[in-house]
């Protein structure tokens, strides 16, 4: 940790949290109550996209840190604080010792604070080697009238943005389901008025798709790489071709602006950081804004990962995402991109990944 050691503790507080992702909250802990009244276990979030449930940490104003939450066997523990009520501590597991104190846990909307972030199909068969999705299936999705409700349930004021996203079913493509997300934009628009921004996460759509989504009211796209390396592609997204993905990405840009369009590269299914530099130049070449996006380990695929990987997979250390947060943020400067031009989906969150603008 020493080349560390002289960072803003809030940021060497978020990138230890952020490598060891874990975090126990006992059973005893989610049945009291806060100050309202109310039960924590409200906090626990399991209307995501992944498999385990999780909360959200305010580390600041500007900075955010979403952990995955354990009934056991984490590096850290989560406590009431001593000094203040409805505030929280974080135990070393190991040591005991005090790693953060006086936390304010964040209630969630939908899948992240501040935002309704929807997913429209909870499964798919693009079986991306990395992805819980296909391993994990429900049988559900999000649908319009479920938004509806959540748009009358909380305040407009509360809500900062609304974003979409979807796995992508056997009966249907890419094209498809980008065009269900035009028409539900379209409807919640009408419903929310023009003032709260709002963001798609399609595959990778035609331009004629993407016209349409901006002009059913969507403010920025997010167009996942996933990965830089062309033949690391083919061997864990087999169902997505890179070079689409990429052109779709300039074409987003042309459509919804330069600085409104960004793009998950993840780290730790097996790219070098060279290969992670190159992408966040190729992305901020076409205008686009990198997220760099720690993996989330899914166990059941693991094993899977590793052998196509040569054993490479595995969540990054703090180091290592502090070393590419640098160049991320030097390349970014380089073409006058800045993250907080986008205002929904994972660069407005920021909890799951080290973003230049929000965390240094």
């Amino acid at each position: 940790m020493t080349m560390l050691s002289a960072l803003d503790p809030v940021l060497r507080l978020k990138l230890s949290l952020l490598t060891g992702n874990y975090i126990k909250v006992s059973e005893g802990l989610l049945k009291q109550s806060d100050e309202k009244g109310l039960p924590l276990s409200r906090i626990i979030r399991t209307d995501n996209i992944y498999t385990c449930p999780w909360i959200f940490l305010r580390l600041s104003k500007t900075s955010r840190v979403r952990m995955v939450v354990v009934p056991e066997s984490a590096p850290f523990e989560l406590c009431i604080a001593r000094s203040e009520t409805n505030r929280y501590d974080i135990l070393d597991s190991e040591t005991r010792s005090l790693v953060a104190s006086g936390l304010e846990l964040e209630e969630v909307l939908h899948h992240c604070p501040k935002q309704l972030f929807y997913n429209l199909y909870k499964f798919c068969f693009m079986d991306c080697k990395f992805c819980p999705l296909p391993i994990t299936p429900r049988w559900s999705r999000d649908t319009l009238g479920k938004m509806l409700q959540d748009l009358d349930r909380f305040k407009i004021d509360d809500i900062d943005g609304i974003g979409f996203t979807a796995g992508i079913p056997a009966h249907l493509s890419g094209n498809k389901v980008a065009l269900e997300m035009a028409r539900l934009v379209k409807a919640i628009r009408v419903k929310i008025g023009p003032d709260i921004p709002i963001g798609v996460s399609p595959m990778h759509p035609s331009r004629e798709v993407l016209v349409m989504l901006k002009a059913s009211g969507a403010n920025e796209v997010r167009i996942n790489l996933e990965v830089f390396n062309f033949d690391l592609a083919k061997l864990l997204m087999t169902g997505k071709d890179p070079e689409d993905t990429l052109l779709s990405i300039a074409d987003a840009v042309e459509i919804f602006g330069r600085g409104k369009v960004s793009s998950n590269l993840i780290l730790g299914i097996g790219e070098t950081d060279d290969d992670v530099i190159a992408g966040v130049v190729e992305l901020a070449k076409l205008g686009a804004i990198a997220t760099l996006y720690p993996w989330d380990p899914v166990p059941e695929r693991e094993e899977e990962l590793s052998a196509l990987t040569n054993g490479r997979a595995g969540r990054p250390n703090a180091e290592r995402l502090w070393k590419l947060a640098k160049e991320h943020k030097r390349i970014l400067g380089q073409y006058d991109l800045d993250p907080k031009s986008l205002k929904t989906m994972c660069p407005a969150c920021g909890a799951s990944h080290i973003m230049p603008s929000l965390d240094f």
